[in-house]
């Protein structure tokens, strides 16, 4: 994937916080 760097930014902190709320079973 070739993203500008804000959007990607923005996925990869989305994807990093749904994988803490997975983690936590939320």
């Amino acid at each position: 994937m070739d993203l500008p760097g804000p959007i990607h930014d923005i996925l990869l902190v989305f994807l990093g916080s749904g994988l803490i709320l997975g983690g936590l079973g939320v």
